[in-house]
């Protein structure tokens, strides 16, 4: 396994259209980092490394994401990452904490290839692999 990103699939992450859910209202990334007033991770534990599993598999793999980060006492809100064209939607979590170290470690736990960080300066992609 390679600790890089391919070219398609970080076009992928730049292209991804987060939405999080927010008093039962959808909000982009950039509204809820002005209501946070501080940097957060978007993160998932759907697919893989970019392997495609069913729904059930990656419902479990969330639900266990969601318990990590309730045991860890973070607050987090139900995010979306989804295409333009609304044809890939995965399941994920806004997550209020700075500690890349943290968010990179539950995201290895997940098997993940790269997380979101969200701050004053946009959103970038954070590699795991390395």
């Amino acid at each position: 396994m390679t600790d890089q990103i391919s070219k398609d699939l970080n076009e992928a992450y730049k292209a991804t259209i987060i939405e999080v859910l927010l008093n039962e209202k959808t909000v982009n990334e950039f509204e809820l980092l002005r209501l946070w007033n501080s940097a957060f991770f978007i993160i998932t534990a759907a697919n893989p490394y970019s392997k495609q599993l069913n729904e059930k598999e990656n419902c479990e793999r969330d639900s266990r994401l969601e318990m990590m980060l309730k045991e860890a006492n973070y607050e987090y809100l139900r995010a979306v990452g989804r295409n333009l064209e609304n044809t890939w939607r995965e399941p994920g979590w806004a997550v209020n904490t700075s500690d890349e170290t943290a968010m990179i470690g539950v995201a290895k736990v997940f098997e993940q290839n790269a997380i979101f960080r969200v701050s004053a300066i946009g959103r970038e992609i954070v590699n795991c692999l390395k």
